[in-house]
């Protein structure tokens, strides 16, 4: 967002579609088709930078874990950026699409061809956990466990002690994103069906209005507001006041708005 309170547009747009956002602190990773990007103080460092092993390869998942160790995964791999410097995690030329990061240094990996990988600190390579490939979203929980959607919609919580699930009586279709709040309520975006939220076992819809065609991520900033990317380019935030339009009759992107990240000032 610029001085003016528009929308600022990053060099990074022009690499193909933006496929994630994660704000640490000082500094915007901006993931996309055409390799990673940063932006801090005022600009912005593209994947040509030197000591960036991963190129223009595309970047389809951001997690931070504790100690400020980003974690990145990408169409070729897996990879970590600690102490200003890449590493690249075996096995190589696995497409990963989500991360989770525990706040005991265990990252979770999912891609669709080979379930769930489990990479602990102490560990020089991740270990499959759960044999599952084709699960569509994944989310920690803050009581325990990870939230997931297995195939054919049904939503799930693995315990990562047993490893087993406990299925809940909901069926979700295209699934874009999972999503727990602070409070511990679990968010669900779909392409089809806007937004809904799990109330006690069930899936209730949530009166979305202009996001109701689809929300394809959804992040948390102050006040517990939520931030919602939807399908028509439009970003949307959600608060006591119900759904508004971050910029009014503005899509921010002239098409798909596919990842939404709130500041570490909201």
């Amino acid at each position: 967002m610029n001085e003016g309170g528009g929308i600022a547009r990053l060099p990074s747009l022009e690499s193909g579609p933006i496929q994630c956002l994660l704000a640490t602190e000082e500094k915007l990773w901006v993931g996309t088709e055409r390799g990673l990007f940063l932006w801090k103080d005022g600009s912005e460092t593209g994947p040509g930078a030197v000591g960036n092993p991963i190129g223009e390869t595309a970047v389809r998942a951001l997690a931070e874990g504790p100690g400020g160790i980003l974690w990145v995964g990408t169409a070729a791999g897996l990879f970590k950026f600690v102490e200003n410097e890449f590493q690249a995690i075996a096995p190589r030329d696995r497409a990963i699409s989500s991360i989770v990061a525990g706040l005991d240094g265990t990252v979770w990996i999912g891609g669709g061809s080979f379930g769930l990988l489990e990479l602990r600190s102490q560990d020089k390579a991740p270990r499959r956990v759960w044999p599952v490939n084709e699960f569509s979203a994944l989310c920690r929980s803050r009581s325990g466990g990870l939230w997931v959607v297995k195939p054919g919609g049904s939503l799930a919580k693995l315990s990562l002690q047993t490893l087993s699930t406990a299925p809940l009586p909901v069926q979700v279709e295209n699934v874009t994103e999972l999503f727990e709040d602070r409070e511990g309520n679990l968010w669900v975006g779909t392409e089809g069906a806007g937004l809904a939220q799990l109330r006690r076992k069930r899936l209730v819809l949530h009166e979305t209005g202009g996001a109701s065609g689809g929300v394809l991520a959804v992040s948390e900033g102050a006040k517990g507001i939520l931030w919602l990317a939807g399908q028509s380019g439009q970003v949307f935030r959600l608060g006591e006041e119900g759904l508004k339009p971050f910029v009014e009759g503005d899509a921010v992107t002239g098409g798909f708005c596919e990842t939404v990240c709130a500041g570490r000032g909201g």
